[in-house]
């Protein structure tokens, strides 16, 4: 109540609180800064104070008040007196601080697993924990002083004490498994970490903390095999094959022989586990493993590298050769059904093969070269690829070409080119192609220099979704600037259109920029349709319900079977432009693109020409009835800028 009257700047206790000091006033009434206390001080007859700061911690956590009813009762000796007790306050403090954490320092050492022994600098012993007492046999009285070898077992080699005390000495750690010697000569494997501290007083200890191990050798054993062994195929995993490969390398060296390193790549495999089950994927993986261990020598090494990767060390090969032999058959039995829970299930494989010793001399290298071998025949089904130096720059620029393309991204670097088709009958323009460009230093990089990567390193995705949102952005803007409206085509690439979010995504971003839909076009190579016709079909018929045009690109460069052809949404079918150059001199070729055409009229669909690049093309197109055509002869891919002027003059009959 006294003190809720006073300014907080005149009192004294939030002085010493700030400060850490001892204040003293011996006339309370005579302080003008105090006089709001005064009236209270008259009535409890209250005339000198002091105010002490406790410390903890070099922290003033509270502050003693005292007050005396005489005026200059508080004399310099009171004062060091004061000092005294401020003094011992905090030291009692932190000795209640120390023996706390003493305690529970005490508590955990005895409670843990753990022994522990802590030696002086000549190694003897001056505190044991109670798990060291119970496990040694002796009691704290028969050990504390004793040098540290009362527990030696004397089995340990010369080299082992050697290495033992040149660490210690050296000051750093030594960890390791010592057989120990109990009280009744029973011995003990200890797994022990001894760390050398130095006090501040300069002195130097050891601490010993070790764990008894004699027990756990079946645990140790069961241990070993899970960190070794792969618990679903019963292989070795990755560790011990470099190992084996390297012991291999070794003995090759000196011997002059010749070794492969093979590693095997289920295509594909995650469609398993989408399809049935991650159960009968790994009964599936379970069976690889088993015909790899019937087909290969027992002497030669098979591993599971990874998740759906196997690798093999093939040894002492006569000469390279045979590889082509071993792995001809290898393809083929692994490439039979497997048979899993009444279900037949088809799998492709690739392999990649490096050579020791012309490809490398160690285990990491000769796995890397592999894998680099097996990006080559990454989309060639049950095949195998030999590692070639240019194949690792080619993986090497793969990983450049997708952390420039991220940051490109980022950085805006990517532009956008585009190539319009024309109406053959009144040259109207009636579309557009979106081909992306990326400048990068004032330089325009050519796609065929960068878009290979992109779709080998996995970025595509990512570029072709910020393509989508920069068309439908565009489209906007040109609407607004009262252009004509055309559709404008986006090259879909096989990795985004797998991706299960594909047409959610597409159509998000449309509707994000409010255009109407059947101003985006997409185009799809054919192979897409044939390696799952069903989904493919779905996906198209959303999109085309939505109001989206469909292309066929490059036709007549793969599969063009016009049965599926006819069962799908498709609008527009882009005829490639290897036959329209060739047909001006082939006769069988001039009478297939007659017939894509026709047969395309037959289906309700258009026809687009690509590369058209001479009037003679033109002319006989015309005569054969294609609807569209494109080409150099008509107009090269242009920036926007330009591009935005043909927009405003709609023909070229102009």
């Amino acid at each position: 109540e006294v003190l809720s009257d006073l300014n907080n700047k005149s009192l004294l206790f939030l002085k010493s609180l700030r400060n850490k000091r001892i204040y003293l006033e011996n006339n309370i009434l005579l302080n003008e800064k105090l006089k709001p206390f005064h009236k209270r001080a008259k009535i409890y007859n209250f005339h000198s104070c002091f105010s002490l700061p406790i410390i903890k911690n070099n922290e003033a956590i509270a502050v003693l008040v005292g007050i005396s009813d005489q005026t200059d009762f508080f004399d310099r000796n009171i004062y060091k007196l004061l000092e005294q007790v401020k003094s011992d306050i905090s030291s009692f403090l932190a000795k209640l601080e120390a023996e706390k954490w003493h305690d529970i320092f005490t508590n955990a050492m005895n409670t843990g697993f753990s022994s522990v022994v802590v030696t002086d600098e000549n190694f003897n012993i001056v505190y044991v924990n109670d798990n060291m007492v119970k496990f040694s046999g002796y009691s704290k009285e028969e050990l504390i002083g004793k040098h540290h070898s009362i527990f030696s077992s004397k089995t340990h080699s010369k080299e082992f004490s050697k290495r033992f005390y040149n660490t210690l000495l050296s000051h750093k750690t030594f960890t390791g498994v010592i057989t120990y010697k109990t009280k009744n000569s029973k011995f003990v494997k200890v797994l022990m970490n001894i760390t050398p501290y130095k006090s501040k007083d300069g002195k130097t200890y050891y601490i010993a903390i070790g764990r008894d191990i004699t027990e756990s050798v079946e645990l140790q054993k069961t241990l070993e095999e899970s960190l070794n062994k792969d618990a679903l195929t019963g292989l070795i995993t990755r560790p011990v094959f470099i190992r084996s490969t390297e012991n291999f390398i070794k003995r090759a060296e000196h011997e002059k022989l010749l070794g492969a390193v093979v590693v095997i790549n289920p295509v594909q495999f995650s469609a398993i586990n989408h399809a049935y089950s991650f159960e009968t994927g790994n009964k599936v993986l379970a069976k690889i493993a088993d015909r790899l261990k019937a087909y290969f020598r027992k002497y030669d090494t098979i591993a599971k590298l990874e998740s759906d990767k196997f690798g093999v060390l093939i040894k002492d090969i006569r000469k390279e050769e045979d590889i082509f032999i071993i792995l001809t058959r290898l393809m083929k039995l692994l490439s039979k059904p497997y048979n899993i829970d009444g279900k037949t299930i088809s799998i492709k494989f690739n392999t990649g093969v490096s050579l020791f010793p012309k490809d490398a001399k160690s285990a990491e290298e000769l796995i890397e070269k592999a894998g680099v071998a097996l990006l080559d025949v990454k989309n060639e089904a049950n095949s195998f690829g030999f590692y070639k130096e240019d194949l690792k720059r080619k993986a090497q620029r793969i990983i450049e070409i997708k952390n420039d393309a991220m940051k490109a991204l980022a950085n805006k670097e990517f532009i956008l080119y585009y190539q319009p088709y024309f109406d053959t009958k009144n040259m109207e323009i009636k579309g557009a192609e979106a081909l992306i460009r990326w400048r990068k230093n004032d330089k325009i990089i050519p796609p065929m220099e960068f878009i290979p990567y992109l779709e080998e390193s996995g970025t595509m995705t990512e570029v072709e979704n910020w393509i989508i949102q920069e068309i439908a952005e565009k489209q906007k803007s040109w609407e607004k600037e009262n252009l004509k409206p055309i559709p404008i085509s986006i090259n879909i690439s096989p990795t985004s259109f797998e991706k299960k979010n594909f047409v959610a995504n597409f159509i998000s971003n449309i509707k994000a920029f409010d255009i109407e839909p059947t101003l985006i076009k997409i185009e799809i190579i054919e192979r897409l349709f044939i390696e799952n016709l069903n989904r493919s079909r779905q996906i198209l018929n959303t999109l085309k319900q939505y109001g989206i045009k469909i292309a066929i690109d490059d036709f007549g460069t793969g599969y063009s079977s016009l049965s599926y052809i006819s069962s799908l949404p498709i609008d527009f079918i882009k005829i490639d432009i290897s036959f329209i150059r060739k047909m001006m001199t082939d006769t069988k070729t001039r009478s297939i693109v007659k017939a894509i055409i026709l047969i395309s009229k037959e289906l309700s669909m258009k026809t687009i020409a690509e590369g058209v690049e001479a009037s003679e093309q033109l002319d006989l197109l015309k005569e054969f009835g294609c609807d569209y055509a494109q080409g150099y002869l008509l107009s090269k891919p242009l920036p926007e800028t330009e591009f935005k002027k043909i927009l405003k003059h709609s023909d070229l009959s102009q």
